[in-house]
């Protein structure tokens, strides 16, 4: 990407002599004579800089000719400067560069500093175009250093934006944001509205070239915006070219073709060939993007071809970077590896080009010529300032006297602070020795506290003798073995405190180690053995690292636990366990049973008194037909309690398994509501659904069906005749959140808290009496955390209820 640096020109160009238009001036130029028609050409020739660059050129050279015939010096400057600014816009530096230098001769000739300022900034652009950085940072300084000299704020907020466009094309961001904020403090300090647009633009080059394509948009857009109102050819096509690069980066091809093809008309018509040898390079990777390789490939070789012209190294680096990109989108490797040799060439000589310049900006004219003028100074105050410095060399050696004897004082109360030091830092020293001493004590005191209430022993054998050379009383006390060290007990002494059978289980577990100390080391063996005195228990070895033992002299060291009591409550635990799966089994089976013998014979009850209060209710007398309907409520009832009992004992054992899947809320809502229809009709209840469309929840079908059905049961049963029932749902984040409301008798406070929790028993007849049967919302509770959601109550009393309940949406959702 190439930030084209043809807009600061403008701040400083010096003022048009004549106003109007372009026809009305062409209209004074047949009648007007000598310096006015020099002056004529001139105003000309600015007014077409940007829009008609070849234009600018004719009316430069005419001025010039016009000029030579009048012979007159003064006008000098103004005529080089119009000419190398219209060289400079056609990008043929090396005419620009010629005029530039004439025209700062010329100022300097007529003592002007502001305008040397002018001409050397606009020569440092055009050596920044030429990738001669040294020379382009140079110039920029000593127009910085003038205008600052001169205190012209719109000098120096011209000068630091070139500088930071500079470090910008050495991909030395930091300095570049530097500069550029420099640049738009002082912009916006003094109103400069140009030059806060200017160094806005500067900085959303910089953050494009970071990557940070969100931060680049924002001050690309405004600087489009604003150069569409100025309707400066030069500001439309560097804002256009360089947001066509931001939305390539965006990943946006189609909105990066339009901004680089209005960026494209207006190079056209400026002639600016190198604009458009970096348009061709960007729209190739937007073709790429979108699939079109061929048309692609067409661009990027047209402006490999065009770049091979130009003296910009940096324009070059940027087309072999385009290229190298576009094939690895092409999936081509061997062409992207092909032009990537090429692109690290360029990189690497660009590199080693600002790595120089690097040092010599150290020694840049920015702090050299300050340095020069101080000298100049010095110089003609030196007569002046010789008396002062025989004075001072008199003073100079007296104070060095003075200061050798301080430094002899010093040195020596130095050197007595050094002993002193000495001394104490030793007591301190020996404190220390004695602190650590006592808490290497304490240490010991504690572990071997530890150890005790622990009841870990200590053993150590020796490999070479294999005898047990040290032992602890728990060690002697676990073994029964006689205590150490008042003797050295051999493997087979200790033999004979064991039963045949666990005579040499011991002796097998040294040799073990002693075979092999890395394997053994670290780990905890659990050993049974028997005592002569038929005593069974088990003891836990635990070898530690020893870091002291050498080759053919090892020492194996040993913590032992007697773990019999633990080893026999594991006996017990597993049997217990046993005996758990076993009794787990038998209640299986019975609620297997209960649920195969108990729910037909109440089937057939609920279909019979259905069947009788409706198809005979005729035939019956009141108080008939009032016990069939309590019958059949009473089945229901039953019945509901009966599977809600079925199923909260199935998600105890596991029946019931989790198999979770995408489901659309909309249809199992509308199923559940069918089912509980007849409830809330025969009590007068309106059912009603409120709810985005579409939402579809992973989750269990079982599981959510039961839910649903027992919270609609509930809200109908505690509902008044005449009340409504509402169910509705929404997206909330990544869940879908239902809602079950009623108009209903409403839940206390003291109640609302314990009704999801199954060991409190909470039953409450429903507003006809139904009965309740205490598991409904507690299996609801537990079948919406299976689900990985949530499930809670807002209720008042004597106004209703509200259960919320959350469950994730389905992906895509």
């Amino acid at each position: 990407m190439i930030f084209h640096n043809r807009l600061l020109p403008l701040l400083l160009l010096p003022a048009l002599l004549f106003g109007g238009t372009a026809d009305s001036l062409k209209k004074l130029l047949p009648s007007a004579r000598g310096e006015e028609r020099v002056d004529l050409l001139i105003s000309l020739s600015r007014h077409y800089t940007d829009r008609e660059p070849d234009s600018s050129l004719v009316f430069a050279k005419m001025a010039k000719d016009y000029h030579v015939k009048q012979d007159n010096p003064e006008k000098d400057y103004r005529v080089f400067f119009t000419l190398a600014l219209a060289y400079d816009y056609l990008s043929k530096l090396d005419s620009a560069l010629l005029w530039y230098e004439k025209a700062h001769a010329a100022a300097a000739r007529e003592g002007n500093s502001k305008d040397q300022a002018g001409v050397l900034s606009n020569i440092g652009i055009v050596y920044k175009n030429r990738s001669q950085m040294e020379l382009a940072i140079r110039n920029q300084m000593k127009a910085r250093n003038i205008y600052e000299e001169l205190q012209d704020t719109v000098g120096v907020i011209r000068t630091t934006v070139n500088i930071a466009t500079v470090y910008s094309n050495l991909w030395d961001m930091a300095n570049a944001v530097v500069y550029y904020t420099q640049a738009l403090e002082l912009s916006k300090k003094i109103n400069l509205e140009i030059g806060v647009l200017i160094a806005s633009s500067g900085l959303g080059v910089v953050e494009l070239r970071r990557k940070n394509t969100e931060a680049a948009y924002e001050y690309l857009s405004a600087f489009y915006k604003k150069a569409k109102e100025m309707k400066s050819n030069t500001f439309i096509l560097n804002a256009a070219l360089n947001l066509g690069d931001c939305h390539i980066l965006m990943n946006e091809p189609e909105t990066a073709l339009i901004y680089l093809n209005e960026a494209g008309r207006i190079a056209q018509k400026m002639e600016d060939w190198e604009s458009l040898i970096n348009i061709d390079a960007g729209k190739a990777l937007c073709y790429a993007k979108l699939g079109d390789f061929t048309k692609g490939e067409g661009l990027m070789m047209r402006a490999l071809e065009q770049s091979k012209n130009s003296k910009d190294r940096m324009l070059k680096k940027t087309v072999l970077e385009h290229i190298v990109n576009f094939y690895l989108m092409k999936n081509d490797a061997k062409a992207a590896m092909r032009y990537f040799d090429r692109f690290t060439m360029i990189s690497d000589s660009l590199s080693i080009i600002a790595g120089s310049e690097a040092v010599k900006l150290l020694l840049s004219n920015y702090e050299l010529e300050k340095k020069e003028r101080e000298i100049a100074d010095l110089k003609n105050k030196e007569q002046k300032l010789e008396i002062q410095r025989q004075q001072l060399i008199i003073l100079l050696v007296s104070i060095l006297l003075a200061t050798g004897i301080g430094i002899i004082i010093y040195l020596f109360n130095q050197n007595k602070r050094k002993l002193r030091y000495a001394k104490e830092l030793e007591t301190e020293i020996e404190l220390r020795k004695q602190a650590e001493m006592q808490t290497l004590i304490d240490t010991n005191n504690k572990l071997q506290l530890i150890m005790k209430f622990a009841k870990l022993g200590y053993c150590e054998v020796e490999e070479r003798e294999r005898v047990v050379t040290s032992a602890d009383l728990l060690f002697t006390n676990i073994f029964g073995v006689h205590p150490l060290p008042q003797k050295r007990l051999t493997f087979n002494e200790i033999a004979l405190y064991f039963s045949k059978e666990s005579r040499y289980v011991f002796r097998d577990y040294v040799e073990k180690y002693f075979a092999d100390p890395q394997r053994m080391q670290g780990k905890q063996y659990d050993i049974p053995f028997t005592s002569s005195g038929g005593r069974d228990f088990f003891a836990s070895f635990l070898v530690l690292p020893d870091s002291e033992s050498t080759p053919g002299n090892l020492h194996m060291r040993v913590l032992i636990q007697d773990i019999t009591e633990r080893k026999t409550n594991e006996e017990y635990i597993a049997s217990a366990n046993k005996r758990l799966t076993e009794l787990n089994a038998v209640k299986d089976r019975f609620f297997s049973i209960i649920a195969h013998d108990l729910k037909s014979p109440f089937h057939g009850l609920i279909g019979i008194t259905q069947l009788i209060s409706t198809e005979l209710s005729p035939k019956l007398t009141q108080e008939e037909a009032e016990l069939v309907n309590y019958l059949h409520s009473i089945s229901k009832n039953t019945f509901e309690l009966l599977e809600n009992l079925l199923e909260w004992s199935r998600t105890q054992t596991g029946g019931i398994t989790y198999t979770p899947e995408t489901i659309m809320l909309d249809e199992l809502v509308k199923k559940v509501i069918s089912v509980q229809s007849g409830q809330a009709k025969s009590k007068g209840v309106r059912l009603t659904a409120d709810y985005e469309s579409g939402i579809f929840v992973y989750a269990d079908r079982y599981m959510l069906t039961a839910v649903l059905r027992n919270l609609l049961s509930n809200a109908i049963k505690f509902s008044y005749p005449e009340t409504e029932v509402s169910i509705s749902y929404s997206k909330e984040g990544t869940n879908a959140i239902v809602c079950v409301a009623d108009q209903g008798v409403g839940i206390p406070d003291e109640i609302s808290t314990k009704l999801f929790r199954i060991e409190e028993k909470i039953s409450t007849p429903g507003t006809n009496d139904e009965p309740g049967t205490g598991l409904g919302l507690a299996l609801a509770h537990e079948f919406i955390v299976k689900n990985g959601g949530d499930i809670r109550v807002e209720s008042k009393l004597n106004e209703g209820s509200r259960f919320y309940f959350s469950l994730p949406l389905s992906k895509g959702q």
